[in-house]
């Protein structure tokens, strides 16, 4: 009986030490083989550097200077090149519009430090005032930007005119239960496997923004950060952004691919009933990057609500 308890002490720990050692390299140990991100990394890149006291960061900003301001705030893994359809189509339709790589991402630095709310809205706060923008901006957000862009809205209301926000990734309005989780997980590899004209579309823009920002894997401290990200998200403190940003009174715009398979569209009705000023307008089988995947629709309708 001891015998089989051992063997299955075992059986149990292999797993258990194989997951140590997995994140153990791919957030420790591969940041060591990887290079610095310094000047000269930088020096031949679009876009320029502001130095803010939360950490460098690289930004890019064009279109007429007495346009009304966007600024896009993008998600958690791609970085400002995920605007690569929409930055300068908006700058022709003549909105002043600012795109930067959030602190861990792209270009901008990899402090070591602890990724939350209060660091990206600090971040971006920074970067208004280095720019020297007096004006309300608004604020155009993907997935995880939706919360910064929801937390940024708390802290600086008065700053802030108008919010689109593309699939945000508010999990905290809704916790799905285990059946839920199994059925979605289910949906995902169902969508991936299909050869359905529009999932393909979704793979191959999905493919095309993995080689742009493939480069910022190449610096140490993305993985730390990542890790960092994921550790001190705190889903109350999100889940309040957005009852605030509802009782502020902010126009919102929510665009969702109805097919997302990141945030799923069915998430739009909690974010809703959080935000009851918001209007919703599904892309019909778009994905988690509908904005890339469809940018002349998109475009549009972030055009025409900015300016009704």
């Amino acid at each position: 009986m001891k015998r089989l308890k051992k063997i299955l002490l075992v059986l149990l720990s292999v797993p258990v030490i194989l997951i140590t050692v997995f994140y153990l390299w791919i957030f420790v140990l591969s940041d060591m083989f990887k290079k610095e991100l310094t000047a000269a990394e930088r020096k031949n890149t679009d876009g320029k550097l502001a130095r803010l006291e939360c950490g460098t960061t690289w930004y890019e900003t064009t279109g007429p200077d007495n346009g009304d301001i966007i600024v896009f705030v993008h998600g958690a893994t791609i970085p400002a090149v995920t605007w690569d359809a929409n930055f300068s189509n908006l700058a022709a339709a003549g909105f002043k519009v600012i795109r930067y790589d959030a602190l861990g991402r792209g270009l901008s630095d990899r402090p070591a430090t602890n990724y939350t709310a209060e660091l990206f809205t600090a971040q971006l706060k920074q970067l208004l005032t280095f720019l020297n923008i007096k004006q309300k901006i608004n604020l155009c957000s993907l997935s995880f930007g939706g919360p910064v862009t929801a937390a940024f809205s708390h802290a600086f209301p008065q700053t802030v005119r108008k919010i689109i926000m593309i699939a945000p990734a508010a999990y905290s309005l809704k916790k799905p239960g285990l059946g839920e989780t199994l059925s979605h997980i289910g949906w995902i590899l169902a969508r991936y496997c299909s050869e359905d004209k529009n999932h393909a579309l979704y793979k191959k823009k999905l493919a095309e923004l993995s080689d742009k920002m493939a480069f910022q894997f190449a610096y140490k401290g993305i993985a730390p950060a990542g890790y960092s990200l994921i550790k001190y998200r705190n889903e109350q403190q999100t889940a309040r952004a957005f009852r605030f940003l509802g009782e502020t009174g902010i126009p919102v715009l929510l665009i969702w691919g109805t097919d997302d398979p990141v945030v799923k569209f069915s998430l739009h009705q909690a974010v809703l009933k959080a935000v009851p000023q918001a209007r919703l307008i599904p892309v019909p089988r778009g994905g988690h990057i509908p904005h890339y995947m469809f940018p002349q629709l998109v475009n549009k309708k972030i055009s025409t609500f900015l300016r009704n």
